[in-house]
């Protein structure tokens, strides 16, 4: 799948626009290493950081690991230890080595002997902790807080891309959700993308893995897919299978470079591949890389395992061997493999398919070794052990049972006909004795799998490369030794989901689901779409959607103007009321006011009774007796004239002697002002002219009786 081109279908590719994004958090362990591959234009970022996040106790661990570059550095702080790109941990020992240090410089007469300060630091955590007591979320392209903690550790996050981040052998997937925490970031290179998939097509053709040798140029490398090659010289594009050979007994192969290639090796670093499968135990060869003098690089099958030995001979001129091998991961099981060696200087790098686990393996050698291998022009051997005494001829250590292709040195395609020599990029076959085309095997001809019993189903063979097996047929699973009988697909649970009715196919050791109404799939397990089964669309719009858009617009307008039109009824009507209207609140004359306005005089101007400024009710009519009963006056539906409205309003005011106002309004504890009476010992003075009747008083209840005797003995005293 284009993008997710890890063993396990990763994304090895991540950019970011100084933002950062959450990844499960690296595993700890004494011995550690951790690699990644980046490529920006900043000069100072933070790659990663794994560590303490958010408000920290004084109890809780604060150990940590960060990669960031600091004005074009790399630097690695591990609790107080610093250095650059690669990080080695070795117990308390840290290690960091930029590509590998490459481009290293030799002492003059040395093979052995480097200066690495500018490609390598190292130094040593404090205390006597190993581990890097870390549990957090590993945070990419920066931080998302701002802490404090740890101190020094800068505070701009990356801009550009980020690949093939492993740790301890494991190719971290990069590939990220769309709720996946983070922020601006996305999965892939942008800018790898789109040098590599132009409107030509991609560079490196279906079968190829292209990748950006600097950010922001069009130089490409381009590295095929196992089992393929481009199929013209000088072409990046991987489409075309490469050959595979069949190895017999005393069977070999040999090559001898091209000029071009010969002239472009490095002493100092190679790279190399091999695919196969064998059946082969133990003691063959795979592929041997001579040397000028008595130094070389082997991979063969050793005891089931890939096992890589080599000799770069040491300072003192001695030749040890040393090996490096897949110990845990079998390799004669006759499947395909494809194994991967790369050195540089003296570190090699060993995997097989995945290059994850067990499948990978690496050592960074003897300080003593030379870290230059010449490597010979001619005599590149595949299959067996060969001597050339001048010719070739087999020594041993043949392979058997054993299919080859896919040789590559430095990513370059070996021939594996004769015919393919002038299309290679990199040698010429010379011999293949021995040697057929293909990897045909008849494992099952002639194979008769044990009878079943009665009523069951027999076994069938299964070819597995020199190799079979009896196993039961598809659709049918093992009852008893040899027999078989058909899988009932059908018994619970039930494959069908949503509801889904299952049907047994017997003929073809089968099922078919039986979906729902709104369900498809081949177990209902997907929601059908609303449109007709076999309906095609074409682009553009069809005028079906200019109807319906058109219908759509009018009927908004139409809602629009009916809206309008009401409202503007409405407002015509406000506008358009009788001159009789009383609005209590439309008048502005200043010496009327609301009676809880503050400023009208009154002491209480929240609490006062109201009732008080009422006409009295007819409850009152015996104290003060009216000269005549004023009567309602009762209107006709048609409106009135102003003038008759205006007084007959007058005459009722008029004609009504309860009606306020009165001379004076006062609180009922009030004395004074408006009253003859300063307190109401007056009350029985003769000062008044007038006369007045209190006998009502009684029949206000026994509270007021004695003042009725006091106002009535005082006017007979009088």
């Amino acid at each position: 799948m284009p993008g997710f081109d890890g063993a396990r279908c990763q994304q090895t590719t991540h950019s970011f626009s100084n933002g950062y994004v959450l990844y499960p958090p690296l595993a700890q362990c004494e011995d550690s290493v951790t690699s990644i591959e980046f490529a920006t234009r900043m000069d100072t970022a933070l790659i990663f950081y794994n560590g303490p996040s958010g408000s920290l106790a004084n109890h809780q661990p604060r150990d940590f690991v960060s990669l960031a570059l600091i004005s074009g550095y790399p630097q690695v702080i591990v609790d107080h230890g610093s250095g650059n790109v690669t990080l080695y941990v070795d117990g308390k020992a840290v290690r960091v080595i930029v590509d590998r240090c490459q481009s290293s410089e030799f002492l003059s007469g040395s093979e052995s002997v480097e200066d690495r300060r500018p490609c390598e630091a190292s130094g040593s955590t404090l205390g006597r902790n190993k581990y890097l007591n870390v549990n957090h979320m590993l945070q990419m392209g920066g931080r998302y807080d701002v802490l404090e903690y740890p101190p020094g550790l800068t505070r701009r996050r990356f801009d550009g891309c980020i690949r093939n981040f492993i740790h301890n052998g494991e190719l971290y997937d990069l590939h990220t959700s769309r709720h996946h925490p983070g922020e601006n970031h996305r999965n892939g290179c942008p800018e790898e993308d789109s040098v590599c998939n132009t409107i030509q097509g991609q560079k490196c053709g279906p079968r190829g893995r292209c990748q950006m040798v600097v950010l922001g140029q069009s130089d490409v490398e381009c590295t095929c897919d196992p089992g393929f090659r481009p199929s013209e010289p000088g072409s990046k594009k991987c489409d075309t299978k490469t050959s595979v050979r069949d190895l017999k007994s005393r069977s070999y192969m040999t090559w001898t470079l091209k000029n071009e290639m010969f002239n472009m090796l490095a002493k100092q670093e190679v790279s190399f591949q091999i695919r196969f499968r064998t059946r082969d135990p133990d003691g063959g060869i795979l592929l041997h890389l001579p040397s000028n003098s008595q130094e070389f690089i082997t991979l063969q099958i050793v005891n089931n395992h890939v096992e890589l030995t080599y000799n770069l001979r040491d300072d003192t001129s001695s030749l040890f061997d040393h090996s490096l091998s897949l110990s845990s991961a079998p390799a004669n099981n006759g499947q395909w493999h494809t194994v991967h060696v790369h050195r540089i200087g003296r570190w090699f790098q060993l995997k097989m398919d995945s290059g994850e686990g067990r499948y990978f393996n690496e050592t960074f050698g003897s300080n003593k070794d030379s870290q230059f291998f010449y490597m010979k022009r001619d005599q590149i051997v595949a299959g067996a052990r060969v001597s050339f005494d001048p010719s070739a001829y087999y020594n041993g250590k043949g392979l058997t049972q054993t299919c080859i292709t896919d040789i590559r040195i430095d990513n370059m395609w070996f021939p594996m006909k004769s015919d393919e020599n002038s299309i290679s990029p990199a040698a010429i076959l010379e011999h293949s004795p021995e040697v057929e085309h293909g990897c045909n095997r008849t494992d099952c001809l002639g194979v008769r799998c044990p009878a079943p019993d009665e009523n069951y189903i027999a076994q069938v063979c299964y070819p597995l490369f020199d190799h079979y097996e009896c196993r039961c047929p598809k659709g049918t699973q093992p009852y008893t030794g040899v027999s078989c009988q058909p899988i009932k697909f059908c018994t619970d649970p039930s494959p069908c989901k949503a509801g889904g009715r299952c049907i047994e196919l017997v003929e073809k050791r089968t099922f078919r689901c039986d979906c729902p109404k709104g369900w498809i799939g081949p177990t209902c397990n997907q929601q059908a779409s609303t449109v007709p089964e076999g309906a095609v669309f074409t682009a553009g719009v069809t005028p079906e959607v200019i109807i319906i858009i058109v219908v759509s617009v009018f009927a908004v307008l139409l809602i629009a103007s009916l809206v309008f039109l009401l409202l503007w009824v409405v407002n015509r009507g406000s506008r358009e009321k009788s001159i009789l209207y009383d609005d209590q609140y439309d008048d502005i004359r200043e010496n009327v006011m609301d009676h809880d306005e503050e400023g009208a005089g009154e002491e209480d101007q929240d609490c006062y009774d109201i009732s008080r400024l009422q006409k009295p009710n007819s409850s009152m009519d015996r104290y003060q007796p009216l000269t005549a009963k004023l009567l309602g006056r009762s209107y006709t539906g048609d409106p009135p004239d102003v003038g008759d409205f205006i007084e007959d309003k007058l005459r009722d005011i008029d004609e009504d002697p309860t009606a306020p106002p009165h001379d004076n309004v006062m609180e009922f504890d009030f004395e004074g002002f408006g009253s003859d009476a300063g307190s109401l010992s007056s009350l029985n003075t003769a000062s008044s002219d007038n006369d007045q009747e209190y006998n009502y008083l009684e029949d206000w209840g026994p509270k007021f009786a004695k003042l009725a005797n006091m106002y009535n003995s005082g006017e007979e005293d009088l």
